[in-house]
């Protein structure tokens, strides 16, 4: 039906506005079939949409002008294709993307086809104002539709067609596409579809997500990732709270793209920072944290298989609040000057007493336990020796909802006794500990069955600075979410990580109170030796 290439496809788009101008009736019959799809949906953009690319390269010929007919390529053909299936059949979606996969104009195009062949209300926003409609801006999507109706011949499109700021509308067609920032996204009246650019971004994502299930049964869901714990990345990433939901996901990797080589991602690499290459290349969740609190984690940090050494001392480390209970099982290596973490337990609303049985070895009496917990304690009785446990020095009279007793106490009284610093020594700040724990990294071995620490640690982050804040200091306390516990509990160990002294080659160990002690051994002339 159209040719995809570029000088004939121009040459068959005049021939059809030639022989269509002054013939009504090939005007209607193009209109008819432009509103079957998905074969006469894509004939419609490949015959009469165009698209603006100001920085267009391409070997076949040096356009004059940035406006180019838009020539579907064949992932972009199926692609089309299974989205307008998701539209007509009400079903969710969310794609992930690399970044010039020509998404955002397929996006508009799709939506401009549901309005003008099939009277179908829409609604389309973004994480800020100036990206939904900023007039002569072709970043905001408003005026690119602006772009697009301007290119459409005059019979395709309603006779009575408004387009003011944020919004499409025709009598005739009776029915509208309204954009909207997300300050206000979800509300409105009911639409056939609503689209959600760059979801990764958005600050009520929460809200947003939950709110437009009852504005519309097809929502669709796009952007680049920005770490996992957003609801975009928790939906791609089949986080448990989103797994169960009936949503289709769709993948646009750069490798689809014809014109995309292996020699040009090398060359991508070569002119982008790290971050760059994470986020707006190679789809990744791990790396693409913007403002992480670690991020030379994934770099200095060791991830193999550990066992239990027994010769080794073992510690643990704790972070507990209302939401959350978290504890580290340590071991260091004092002759390597290595840290190991074994094990993590993260339970939520969790009773402090029920909990401390991972440590213990031992199930607490009055709880009941599920069969994998019982077998997760079984296998902690091995490390039934600890030469310390640590945890948050400011929460020593820390009190559970429920209960009369301090943390501390039922802790001391299951035979977990945390230690504090003395009154009188200095207590860290948080950076104090994200310093030390930066400088550390490169001596940790991580158990490869560890993963939650592992993801914690890589996607902690600095809250970002909003675009109309004159705030120049920077962040220093991280956001306080699902992965601030284990962090946390990770700090503390490191704030106080324990050292050994050794005089005359005989091991001893001087422990008072959290702070490690040089004992005067009244002879000068005995060799000492620090492994911090």
């Amino acid at each position: 039906m159209y040719s995809k290439d570029y000088w004939t496809n121009l040459k068959e788009r005049a021939n059809l506005l030639v022989k269509a101008k002054d013939n009504p009736e090939l005007q209607q019959l193009i209109i008819k079939k432009c509103s079957n799809w998905p074969e006469w949906a894509l004939y419609f953009f490949n015959m009469l949409l165009w698209t603006y690319k100001p920085k267009a390269v391409w070997n076949e010929w040096e356009p004059t002008c940035n406006n180019i007919p838009f020539i579907t390529y064949p992932f972009q053909d199926e692609y089309v294709t299974d989205l307008i299936w998701c539209i007509e059949n009400s079903q969710d979606s969310s794609t992930e993307k690399s970044r010039e996969m020509g998404f955002s104009w397929q996006m508009l195009w799709i939506a401009m086809w549901w309005f003008l062949f099939k009277s179908r209300s829409g609604l389309i926003g973004s994480y800020k104002e100036s990206y939904v409609d900023k007039q002569w801006d072709m970043d905001s999507a408003f005026e690119r539709m602006r772009f697009i109706l301007e290119k459409l011949p005059e019979w395709i499109k309603p006779k009575d067609l408004e387009v003011k700021f944020m919004s499409i509308w025709s009598k005739s067609l009776w029915c509208q596409i309204w954009w909207d920032s997300w300050v206000n996204f979800w509300t409105g009246w009911r639409k056939k579809w609503v689209f959600m650019d760059e979801f990764a971004l958005w600050q009520s994502d929460e809200m947003a997500f939950r709110k437009t299930k009852d504005v519309t049964n097809c929502r669709i869901i796009w952007g680049t990732p920005e770490g996992k714990f957003n609801i975009y990345g928790k939906i791609m990433t089949n986080h448990p709270d989103y797994v169960h939901l009936k949503i289709k996901k769709f993948r646009l990797h750069w490798t689809a793209h014809p014109l995309k080589t292996q020699e040009w991602y090398e060359h991508q690499k070569q002119i982008r920072t790290k971050l760059d290459v994470a986020k707006e290349l190679d789809i990744s969740y791990d790396d693409s944290v913007t403002g992480a609190v670690y991020p030379s984690f994934t770099d200095k940090v060791k991830i193999k298989p550990v066992e239990y050494d027994p010769n080794l001392k073992t510690y643990t480390s704790w972070d507990f609040w209302r939401d959350m209970n978290v504890v580290i099982v340590w071991q260091k290596d004092f002759k390597f000057n290595k840290i190991i973490v074994l094990e993590v337990f993260q339970r939520e609303n969790r009773d402090i007493d029920k909990f401390a049985a991972f440590i213990t070895g031992k199930p607490t009496q009055w709880f009941d336990y599920t069969r994998d917990e019982l077998n997760e304690i079984e296998y902690m009785s091995n490390f039934w020796t600890y030469t310390n446990h640590y945890w948050d020095p400011y929460n020593k009279d820390s009190r559970t909802t429920n209960a009369k007793k301090t943390i501390a106490e039922i802790l001391a009284w299951l035979g977990i006794h945390l230690h504090q610093k003395w009154k009188n020594d200095k207590q860290s700040t948080v950076e104090d500990r994200i310093r030390k724990t930066t400088l550390s990294l490169h001596r940790f071995v991580i158990n490869e069955t560890c993963y939650v620490f592992t993801e914690s640690m890589i996607q902690s982050r600095y809250p970002p600075t909003k675009e109309w804040s004159t705030w120049t200091s920077e962040k220093t306390k991280p956001i306080h979410d699902e992965n601030s516990h284990i962090r946390t509990a990770y700090e503390y160990f490191i704030d106080h990580e324990p050292i050994e002294v050794i005089i005359n080659k005989t091991e001893r160990t001087f422990h008072n109170k959290m702070n490690w002690r040089i004992v005067n051994t009244g002879d000068n002339n005995k060799r000492k030796r620090f492994w911090l």
